[in-house]
């Protein structure tokens, strides 16, 4: 017999309440003769003992009724016998991701692992790996039981990494002695490679931890957008949820409610007003749930005290219209410096934030060259196509040249991504309403479309890890009018200032290695979640920096004299809905409920008979 919950057990001392009431009312009795009742010392005592035995069944009644009532707390079971394992050895696999933390997944996970070592045969040998790669068993090793006890301190990772790298480790472990590969996951869509099939003479066995039944919601993402900040939370569950959002920025807390449809995300935007400038560090969080993990989300922002934005022009395309739509709509300090296409190779791009080119097709080879290496020193694009007839002037990375298209008439905005930040506050009826009379078509590559003309052509294609922004239509009279509408000015202003957040990077995902630049080559200290690091920064040929490569635990990492990163984990393992059957059929993955014989739960046998208790006390209390 076991106990899910063993700390909530000495309750069940408290079912003894009843009898220790019964004595000490017993206590307080006490014997005196009445002369004048003694005659009826003979009448017979029928009744009496009738009273006696109803108070002692209820007595029993009470103490049974709770003592299996808080014995039910502690969610008692009984394990099966152990059946007989695998006849050879096992590699045995951990899916440790953070979504194994859901409900009862993870001490499933640990359940089985644990029956399953034990059930090994005298001289077998096991070897137990995790997807996150802390392999707490990495080698066949005889006689693991003593290990057991292992299994009970481990947790579940911040990791989001998926079941390719770790079965192919258990493989590459399992071939020579012809071991058998047992995986215990919540078989999450997604976390098999769709590609990946079990190699033949060597098909593992799945252990379906999971369940189709959750409800999750999660923080998703922190952004700085117009000196506020806007948090994103998603609701994974099939229902309609309302959470309370709070902002922690170094000692002020705000709190503001938010509905989440289902299979859908909500922002919000905090009030909270930031700095002028300097770095800013805090997090949101939603009320924990059945998976804490994903229910905070760090962040760490530079205010700058100014934007600086290089506009590109050419004759052809002047930046009139670009430059007063940023006079006008600015909210954000912007210091605009405008010069010609052909002037690019004079200038240092290094010294500017966000990079606007009014004329995209008139760079030369050179002038295409400068610009991608400043996207590589991570430094943000906002590329504008008067026309498509130059097909060299593609990026051949993003996008390709397909020539310019002049419809017979016009043609409208039709789609966009209002889910992306860039467009998510901005209304649909007024983009709707532009006229686009001429505009590049562009294939893209390695680029996502954020919105669509009429004729399923790209208007705004997005790449580079969203520090690339490509417009197919320059604003210019002649192509389109835009640049007579409302949402004009708005859309090229969170443009730049959109580009010029994402290109001062400070989010990583757990577990990556992170390069912070540093003020000076040598030793240097950086907090951490888990405390202060003392590393050595590195000189390189642009500036001293300071490698991170220990991120497993989500926070903010600072250097003393330096800038700050946030660590979180990835959104996407919140997401728990599961493989389907087809899936696992395709892949040829065979998949059990359990090592053997599942446990069997005492809970609502517990219950019941409290039920019972119950329904005899009233029923005795009436006769």
């Amino acid at each position: 017999m076991g106990f899910a919950a063993p700390g909530l057990l000495p309750l069940a001392a408290l079912a003894a309440i009843p009898v220790v009431i019964h004595l000490l009312s017993r206590l307080r009795l006490q014997r005196q003769n009445f002369p004048a009742l003694m005659l009826l010392q003979s009448v017979r005592r029928e009744r009496f003992s009738w009273l006696r035995l109803k108070e002692i069944i209820l007595l029993l009644l009470r103490t049974l009724l709770l003592a299996t009532l808080l014995l039910s707390l502690s969610r008692p079971y009984l394990r099966p016998r152990t059946q007989p394992g695998p006849a050879g050895d096992v590699v045995l696999v951990l899916d440790d991701s953070y979504s194994m933390g859901y409900g009862s997944r993870w001490q499933k996970a640990i359940d089985n692992c644990s029956q399953l070592l034990r059930s090994l045969g005298p001289g077998r040998r096991a070897a137990l790996l995790t997807t996150s790669g802390t392999d707490p068993f990495p080698e066949l090793a005889a006689d693991p039981r003593p290990r057991l006890a292992l299994l009970d301190t481990l947790r579940p990772s911040f990791s989001a990494a998926g079941l390719g790298p770790a079965l192919d480790r258990a493989v590459k472990l399992a071939a020579p002695s012809r071991a058998e590969v047992w995986v215990f996951s919540d078989l999450q869509a997604g976390s098999l490679p769709a590609d990946w099939h079990a190699p033949a003479g060597l098909k593992p066995v799945f252990v379906d931890c999971g369940s189709e039944q959750f409800d999750n919601s999660g923080v998703t993402e922190v952004r700085l957008e117009e000196r506020r900040i806007v948090a994103r939370l998603a609701n994974y569950g099939s229902r309609p949820v309302t959470r309370t959002a709070t902002l922690s920025l170094e000692e002020r807390r705000e709190e503001k409610v938010v509905s989440i449809p289902a299979r859908g995300t909500a922002d919000v935007v905090f009030d909270t007003p930031l700095p002028r400038s300097g770095t800013v560090t805090g997090s949101v969080d939603m009320l924990t749930d059945s998976l804490p993990a994903d229910d905070r989300r760090w962040f760490a922002f530079t205010v700058p005290d100014e934007i600086r934005v290089l506009v590109l022009q050419s004759a052809a395309a002047p930046a009139d219209y670009i430059l007063d739509a940023l006079a006008a709509g600015q909210s954000a300090p912007l210091r605009v410096t405008v010069a010609d296409i052909t002037e690019t190779g004079r200038l240092d791009l290094r010294d500017y934030s966000v990079i606007v080119v009014s004329d995209a097709g008139r760079l030369d080879p050179a002038g295409r060259s400068r610009l991608n290496f400043a996207l590589g020193s991570g430094r943000a694009l906002l590329l504008m196509f008067a026309d498509g007839t130059s097909p060299d002037a593609a990026m051949e990375t993003y996008f390709r040249i397909a020539g310019e298209v002049r419809p017979a008439g016009f043609v409208t905005i039709a789609a966009a991504d209002t889910s992306h930040p860039l467009l998510a506050r901005l209304a649909r009826a007024e983009l709707a309403s532009a006229r686009f009379f001429v505009h590049a078509k562009l294939e893209p590559r390695a680029a996502t479309v954020l919105a669509r003309f009429s004729d399923s052509d790209p208007f705004i294609l997005e790449a580079a890890e969203g520090r690339l922004q490509v417009w197919t239509a320059a604003p210019l009279p002649a192509l389109t009018d835009l640049v007579f509408r409302a949402a004009f000015a708005p859309l090229l202003v969170r443009s730049v200032n959109y580009l010029a957040a994402v290109g001062s990077r400070a989010d990583y995902p757990v577990g990556e290695t992170i390069r912070i630049p540093a003020p000076r080559a040598g030793p240097v200290t950086v907090s951490t979640p888990a405390g202060n690091l003392a590393l050595t920064a590195e000189a390189s040929t642009a500036r001293p920096s300071v490698t991170l490569s220990d991120t497993r635990i989500p926070g903010i990492y600072r250097l003393a004299e330096g800038p700050a990163v946030a660590v979180n984990p990835v959104p996407a393992e919140g997401d728990l809905r599961r493989m389907t059957a087809a899936e696992c059929s395709a892949r040829e993955i065979e998949v059990r409920d359990n090592v053997g014989r599942p446990a069997v739960d005492l809970v609502l046998p517990l219950l019941l008979a409290a039920a019972v208790a119950l329904a005899a006390e009233m029923l005795l209390l009436a006769l």
